[in-house]
């Protein structure tokens, strides 16, 4: 299997997150994940990213699509309130 194609900064924030997360391993996973966005700073979108990459490299990749597909969704329905207020 190989790697997705990934843009230099991307590949070094990627490199950053499995640092991070082999870093806090030893600890549970959802203390892991805190410490992980606390360390980032990430705000919105990134720091629903950040944990579906985080989820991914700690519970496998079926987690992490769950993860990440819940973020989307969560996304998508801001996006609905934001065009009904709008329109409204």
């Amino acid at each position: 299997m190989s790697a997705p194609n990934v843009d230099a900064a991307g590949a070094h924030e990627l490199d950053a997150l499995r640092g991070a997360v082999r870093e806090h391993g030893s600890s549970s996973e959802e203390a892991a994940v805190a410490r992980l966005l606390g360390a980032l700073e990430l705000t919105g979108g990134a720091r629903h990213r950040a944990v579906a990459v985080a989820r991914s490299l700690v519970e496998g990749a079926r987690m992490g699509f769950v993860c990440g597909l819940g973020a989307a969704a969560a996304d998508a329905l801001y996006a609905l309130a934001g065009t009904v207020a709008l329109a409204g």
